[in-house]
């Protein structure tokens, strides 16, 4: 039986889900799927067999050792022996790599191994981390990454900065490994890998999907009283696994404020303390791991907004088009690549008087009710994960086969 290890510090959130998926998808094709996950995650019900890497107190001495000596992939050192020592009583036909920061393995370790083992790897690319000195996303426009990061921009959240000689090491590592597919989730994102020091290497885009079954029209939330909004009112939805100003937070907060009362604005995956400080017209959900109910939501806003200031795909948005439910986006990075038309429209990043225009212009036209079927199409046709995914299992086929 062949099998798969997916390297993965999540196994919830987006990229979690999607590793998940990705097993499954190999097993019903016959492979045996394995994940490797950061150990201070909690570990989550998984048809694949998983190995937990580190723990807890591993994961905040490697944060320590990132902000003191810039060191971000580059501790969690026994931990990742300890990885690679379960990997040879595993003897993977290929190994599948997805987000490797975070505090919790070295690649400095692990990247030498896969180089003399000569496994098959590909490495999806859901950041831009892999071609930088030590951004997983570029807040501040600068494109050092395309020649050698130096002299970091972002060099106050670091005691020291060692951003040229981690873009060298990251350079030279994966230059060593001979079997180096690089998958990008998007366009934009593909474009951005091609430009940087992987550019001589495959690259190819296989976009995220999302479970279309779960993620579908759905009928009313029965509890009229639940989460306490008013659903007589035009739900602008929001839905993120963590929120920050990288997300928009304080323009959905903005933008509360240009709106009359007959809107409401929810956001999904907030803090406690998120919420408290909340302005009364945006009601504020906890995370929620019950795609049931994360369906409803989608199924009954009148609107997902994305206001997000970097993303390299948007998985919310393929979530709420399978729903049946159109979007806002903003113009930057790949999010109006996802967005088509008769699905949502696009504003001009920040100008939140941009998107108040839209946002009265789709409700005013009852845009959602002309073009629920458009938006659960284009899921189907392109964001089903059984299709998306399928891709994955022909391209390591296509790798094993080369390697015989």
């Amino acid at each position: 039986m062949k099998k798969l290890l997916q390297i993965n510090g999540y196994l919830t959130f987006s990229t979690g889900k999607i590793t998940q998926q990705i097993g499954e998808l190999a097993i019903a094709n016959g492979w045996e799927s394995w994940i490797a996950y950061s150990g201070r995650m909690p570990e989550f019900p998984s048809k694949s067999k998983l190995i937990r890497v580190g723990n807890f107190l591993i994961s905040c001495l490697h944060y320590v050792e990132d902000r003191l000596l810039d060191n971000e992939g580059l501790s969690s050192r026994w931990e990742t022996r300890k990885l690679i020592k379960k990997m040879e009583e595993i003897k993977p036909d290929v190994v599948q790599l997805h987000i490797l920061h975070d505090h919790w393995l070295n690649y400095s370790i692990l990247f030498p191994y896969l180089a003399q083992r000569n496994i098959p790897v590909v490495w999806t690319q859901h950041d831009q981390w892999a071609a930088t000195g030590h951004c997983f996303y570029n807040p501040v426009g600068c494109e050092r990454w395309k020649d050698e990061c130096h002299d970091c921009p972002l060099s106050k959240w670091y005691c020291l900065d060692r951003s040229r000689r981690n873009f060298r090491l990251k350079k030279q590592l994966m230059a060593e490994i001979p079997s180096l597919t690089i998958v990008a989730v998007s366009e934009w994102l593909a474009n951005m890998m091609k430009q940087s020091h992987l550019k001589h290497r495959k690259i190819e885009v296989i976009h995220n999907g999302v479970d279309i079954q779960t993620f579908s029209p759905q009928p009313p939330i029965a509890d009229d009283e639940k989460y306490g909004i008013d659903w007589n009112k035009k739900i602008l939805l929001g839905v993120a696994s963590l929120w920050d100003e990288r997300k928009g937070l304080n323009d959905y907060i903005e933008l509360s404020k240009r709106l009359d009362d007959r809107f409401v604005i929810v956001l999904v995956g907030l803090t406690d303390e998120q919420i408290k400080k909340l302005p009364t017209n945006i009601i504020g959900i906890k995370r929620t791991q019950n795609q049931t109910e994360l369906a409803q939501l989608y199924s009954m806003a009148d609107i997902l907004l994305s206001l997000s200031y970097a993303e390299t795909f948007g998985l919310t948005m393929a979530e709420a088009f399978a729903c049946g439910t159109p979007c806002i986006v903003y113009d930057n990075t790949a999010q109006p690549e996802i967005v088509s038309p008769g699905t949502g429209c696009i504003a001009q990043t920040g100008c939140i008087d941009n998107l108040v225009r839209l946002i009265y212009e789709m409700t005013g036209n009852s845009y959602k009710q002309h073009h629920t079927a458009d938006c659960r199409k284009r899921a189907e046709e392109h964001f089903d994960k059984d299709k998306c995914f399928e891709k994955y299992i022909e391209l390591y086929e296509s790798l094993i086969e080369r390697d015989e």
